[in-house]
């Protein structure tokens, strides 16, 4: 079952956890698109997430990429896109959700577990998406997906 109305406000965020082949359900807390340079440091073209317990949302793009996004509070990349992208940042792309669920060690507590994922599963969701997700050995694959049954508005900071 999808939780979409999810806050990080009700508890609070401890570590990472999950395995292998885990099923995650849960909501999008993050998501970004990093340019990756052989022997030079990852770049958050485009990184969007929940910022603090009062679910305040910040956005942030690289100047000179954010021409590529038509919103950067809500980025999709379609195919041109990606390979334009490849192109301007000289070096390959890494999709990146971070998804937070209950912890079932402890009712009090979400856990939140940020990893890589496909273009496919990256523009199926936007950050507070109600989701299921499986995560393996090569990040989330997005099963399912519900936006939030409140619309929430991003803080521009």
């Amino acid at each position: 079952m999808l939780a979409t109305g999810a806050t990080l406000g009700s508890g609070s965020v401890a570590g990472c956890f999950g395995r292998s082949g885990a099923s995650w359900d849960g909501f999008v807390q993050l998501k970004a698109l990093r340019g990756i340079r052989e022997g030079e440091p990852d770049v958050d073209l485009v990184r969007v997430s929940i910022r603090d317990r009062d679910d305040n949302v910040g956005t942030r793009t690289t100047d000179e990429y954010e021409t590529f996004f038509d919103d950067p509070s809500q980025p999709t990349v379609d195919e041109e896109t990606h390979s334009r992208l490849e192109r301007a940042v000289s070096g390959s792309l890494r999709y990146v959700l971070g998804i937070c669920q209950e912890d079932p060690q402890a009712s009090t507590e979400v856990s939140c577990r940020n990893t890589r994922t496909t273009r496919e599963s990256f523009n199926r969701v936007q950050v507070f998406d109600g989701v299921e997700a499986e995560l393996s050995d090569d990040g989330f694959d997005v099963l399912e997906s519900e936006p939030p049954s409140e619309p929430r508005t991003p803080d521009w900071a």
